[in-house]
């Protein structure tokens, strides 16, 4: 009996011991999950092309150096480099395939501070990579026009071994398993290891749904194939676009066009059945989404659209940027975020959540027209209270006078660039929060601390800060926060650097230098130990106290038998 019980106390010690201790790391660790982060991962793309490039900007608050390391599947280091927080550093992707000796899987990238990674061009579309933490098992591909003899190709990676990949909605010509093998056929399930990828080809996208048991990342390539090769492609490539994870659809999106953009079109795609009220400075109306189907809309002439949906939904963006001195027409494929995935950042007295960097470099921000500003409100369907969304077009200078849109609402925001002598425009970063279609009618505690649900049932997702303030208007306060700031000791960086410094790789490096991670503020980890030895000073006074109960018990329940000779 005594053995029972002290097996069960140190059972339930052990257990309340761990589950305390991840509830502080929980929240004094707290991860925003967005389009920025440390570790990221860059699939083969089977591409030739020799003016593909990294373009990686730090993101980091903090005044420090950022060390960048690209390493190759069995760990060996081949490029390296330090760069400060003002810099930005372009690593060419044909010096990767150089330098990678003829084992083409891929390279994973690993920062010592938060980042962002591009994969640009000379000229044309782009896209931004998803660090690994960001990645899902479930995605979702757009039904897009074809444009000519367009193919698609799409990539998807895993980042955990025996991963299992279901495919449905679209019979692919070519697939590709593993960089190794091509077939054809109606295969719709894959395993994959760490870090190999599936390629799966096709002349006509339509609605693709990808699902897997662990998480994957999944990239789209647009290309007419110029030349097919044994190592790579020479490719005429359109369009590149990082697919987002499923859970991080949206029910509210904002754009406003560049002026250098000739047209746009939107690509609306939900899981399920509902409506989409959908307003411009023209007209308003409402379409209806079903499932297993795509709606495209054509804006020619109008300046923004918003779109406001009954159930979360992706949207993909096809525009044509037009270069002004050489009168070039280039396609932009990307995807709008949703105003529910902005960024978030909070200052108060007690705490912080620094706002990333995502215009390193930056000399100056003037508005290019006092009369820029636009005026939105969204609403629900019953056009009760909404948030108001105002967005101003400024200029960077620092950036051969590329042009900046940022739009925000009253507790968020996020940037638009559109490099006008390049031709795109993309997202500058985001948040990738999981998002969930549940609606608390009652208030939780603290407003749920970015939990990704609508705690209030305003069709808003964690819209307010943590400020003792009614951001959202609705009379209440702090009712819908977004996610929890923390704790910390170092002074931020509050005004943007004046010099931007470029480095280009060289050709062969070699060095290995260990990941430098940054550490956790000392107070957070005070009160995480101090919590938890509290916490297991408590489990066990109470079970010591029920078995003394029990042995009180038993006492009072023994007989005591006379002595008989």
């Amino acid at each position: 009996m005594k053995f029972k019980q002290r097996c069960l106390i140190s059972y339930f010690v052990w257990f309340w011991t761990l589950l305390v201790s991840e509830m502080v790391v929980a929240v004094n660790g707290a991860i925003v999950i967005a389009s920025y982060g440390k570790e990221f991962f860059l699939p083969y793309l089977v591409l030739c092309n020799n003016d593909a490039y990294l373009h990686i900007v730090p993101t980091t608050p903090y005044s420090t150096n950022v060390l960048l390391t690209i390493k190759l599947l069995d760990n060996r280091t081949i490029y390296t480099n330090t760069i400060n927080q003002s810099e930005v550093l372009n690593v060419n992707y044909s010096a990767l395939m150089d330098l990678n000796g003829g084992h083409y899987k891929g390279w994973q990238i690993i920062s010592s501070q938060a980042v962002s990674v591009y994969l640009k061009r000379s000229k044309g579309d782009m896209t931004i990579l998803l660090p690994s933490d960001a990645l899902g098992t479930a995605y979702l591909l757009p039904s897009v026009a074809t444009v000519s003899n367009d193919k698609f190709r799409v990539i998807v990676y895993a980042v955990q071994n025996n991963t299992t990949i279901n495919v449905s909605g679209n019979s692919f010509d070519r697939i590709t398993e593993n960089v190794t093998q091509g077939n054809t056929g109606e295969k719709t399930t894959f395993i994959l290891n760490r870090f190999e990828s599936l390629i799966l080809e096709t002349n006509n996208m339509t609605k693709c749904t990808l699902s897997a048991d662990g998480a994957i990342g999944v990239l789209t390539l647009r290309f007419n194939e110029l030349q097919s090769g044994a190592a790579c492609d020479v490719l005429d490539l359109k369009t590149i676009e990082t697919v987002p994870l499923s859970s991080s659809f949206g029910k509210h999106f904002y754009y406003r066009k560049f002026d250098q953009q000739a047209n746009l079109t939107l690509y609306i795609t939900g899981e399920e059945d509902g409506e989409v009220l959908v307003k411009t400075d023209q007209t308003k109306f409402q379409v209806n989404l079903t499932f297993n189907a795509t709606v495209s809309l054509d804006f020619p002439t109008a300046r923004y659209v918003t779109l406001m949906a009954s159930n979360p939904i992706q949207v993909y963006a096809t525009t044509v940027i037009v270069i002004t001195e050489t009168q070039e027409y280039i396609l932009n494929d990307f995807f709008i975020p949703s105003q529910e995935q902005y960024v978030r950042c909070t200052m108060t007295s007690s705490c912080t959540e620094l706002c990333p960097l995502f215009l390193n470099g930056a000399s100056s921000f003037n508005s290019t027209d006092p009369n820029s500003f636009e005026q939105f409100s969204f609403s629900d369907a019953t056009e009760s209270l909404g948030f108001n969304v105002s967005s101003e077009i400024i200029s960077h200078y620092l950036y051969n006078k590329d042009i900046i849109m940022k739009i925000w609402t009253n507790s968020s925001f996020i940037y638009f660039m559109c490099e006008i002598n390049t031709g795109r425009v993309f997202p500058l970063g985001m948040r990738l929060s999981k998002l969930y279609r549940a609606c608390v009618p009652d208030i939780v505690a603290n407003g749920g601390l970015g939990d990704g649900i609508d705690n209030d049932c305003d069709g808003q997702i964690d819209e307010e800060n943590i400020n003792m303030k009614d951001d959202d208007g609705d009379t209440r306060i702090d009712e819908d926060t977004n996610f929890i700031c923390t704790p910390v000791d170092i002074t931020p960086v509050r005004t943007l650097p004046t010099v931007a410094k470029k480095k280009r790789a060289p050709t062969l490096l070699d060095i290995a230098i260990d990941e430098q991670d940054s550490t956790m503020p000392l107070i957070a980890v005070v009160l995480s130990l101090t919590v938890a030895i509290f916490a297991v000073f408590a489990v066990i006074s109470i079970f010591m106290f029920l078995e003394l109960l029990s042995r009180r018990k038993q006492i009072r329940n023994t007989k005591i038998r006379p002595f008989v000779s």
